[in-house]
C-alpha cells in the first residue's frame, strides 16, 4: 500500500515538474521584472520537486527495513523556496 502510495506521489511530481518545465519554456524571450520573477519561481518550483522525486525514488531503492530519509548523507542539497 505504502509503494502505491510512493508511486503515486513519483507520478505526480513527474507531471509537476513536466508542467512547470513547459510554462518556463513558454515565457521564453519575454522580458520584465515580472517575468524574471516567475521564472525564478518556475525555476524553484522544478528544484524542489526533483528533490522531492529523488528523495522518494531513493527510499525504493533501500532495502527493506531502512529507512533512506534517517540516514546520515554529505550531499549538499541547495536550499530553495517552496511553492
Amino acid at each position: 500500500m505504502n509503494n502505491n502510495k510512493n508511486k503515486d506521489t513519483q507520478l505526480k511530481l513527474e507531471r509537476e515538474i513536466w508542467l512547470f518545465e513547459q510554462w518556463l519554456s513558454g515565457m521564453a524571450g519575454q522580458t520584465g521584472d515580472t517575468q524574471e520573477r516567475i521564472r525564478q519561481a518556475y525555476k524553484d518550483c522544478i528544484i524542489h520537486r526533483q528533490l522531492e522525486l529523488a528523495k522518494l525514488q531513493t527510499q525504493d531503492e533501500s532495502p527493506i527495513g531502512t529507512d533512506a530519509c534517517t540516514e546520515q548523507s554529505e550531499t549538499f542539497v541547495p536550499e530553495v523556496s517552496v511553492c
